[in-house]
């Protein structure tokens, strides 16, 4: 038999042999979640998210992951996409439609599709940018500009912009990105033909200037000329509607008006010509 000091140390060694066992696996457990953790428990910040790719199936086309903390699966991997608006300077030399060079600085501001953030990783991938934006935005400054002559570009930057705006946005929406602006900030040309452009704007300037002064002259003269024709028809009417008799019956009325006026006065009835009242100021 056993002593009891030998059961108590038998107790001890299999107790001991199962905090060993627990702390072994704990241990197992704390280096998996070391290991795998940062696969498990994917951290997506603000302005961001994540697309998965299947160790089985691939990109998961149907699931994008949102802000915050986000269990997946250790056997998939998650790309981070940054959705915010990305905003670009790119400089370009290209020729007119008359061979002349112009140099273009153009701010490209542009984001992913969030709706097609899958399809945009499966099809190009996180240099989206590099790979899609900056040639397409290059290929469609090219074309434009060779539409314009360099006079058409300088006079009106603000519809050559809108229009390099458009076709930016039509080459690129098919491509899972989205193009929010492309802003021509400065246009550089050859001070030979940047002199002949003002210089020639000037004179336009000088011109319509002069053509104006010439209408506001014109309008002025037909305007004395309509104010005389009035004038001398409303005479013409005056002078055929006057007779004898409406003449005497004016007379006759404003002979009372001034008879009734309290200065002294001598009136004489038929005295004055065409037989109208003759009126005398009794103080000459």
């Amino acid at each position: 038999m056993l002593s009891d000091n030998s059961i108590i140390r038998e107790k001890l060694l299999k107790k001991n042999r199962v905090t060993s066992k627990v702390a072994l696996f704990l241990l197992v457990l704390l280096f998996l979640f070391v290991l795998l953790g940062s696969r498990v428990f994917i951290l997506v910040k603000s302005g961001e998210l994540g697309v998965i790719w299947s160790f089985f199936s691939g990109v998961k086309k149907d699931v994008i992951l949102s802000e915050g903390i986000n269990l997946v699966s250790p056997l998939n991997e998650v790309f981070i996409y940054d959705i915010r608006f990305k905003s670009v300077d790119k400089t370009y030399t290209f020729q007119t439609n008359e061979g002349l060079d112009i140099t273009l600085q153009v701010n490209i501001r542009t984001r992913p599709d969030i709706r097609a953030l899958p399809e945009l990783h499966q099809s190009v991938g996180e240099n989206y940018f590099e790979i899609i934006v900056v040639p397409q935005i290059e290929a469609v400054v090219r074309r434009v500009v060779g539409k314009y002559s360099i006079e058409e570009i300088y006079r009106s930057s603000k519809g050559f912009n809108e229009n390099l705006t458009v076709a930016s946005i039509e080459a690129i929406e098919s491509r899972y990105v989205l193009i929010d602006r492309v802003l021509i900030k400065s246009i550089s040309i050859p001070d030979s033909v940047k002199k002949a452009i003002e210089s020639k704007l000037a004179l336009e300037q000088e011109s319509q200037s002069y053509r104006f002064k010439l209408e506001i002259a014109a309008k002025e003269a037909q305007r004395q000329i309509i104010e005389a024709q009035g004038v001398n028809d409303s005479q013409k009417i005056i002078g055929q509607s006057l007779s004898n008799e409406l003449l005497r019956w004016h007379g006759i009325v404003a002979t009372k008006d001034l008879s009734k006026s309290p200065n002294a006065k001598t009136v004489i009835y038929g005295a004055g010509r065409d037989g109208l009242p003759l009126i005398m100021n009794d103080k000459q």
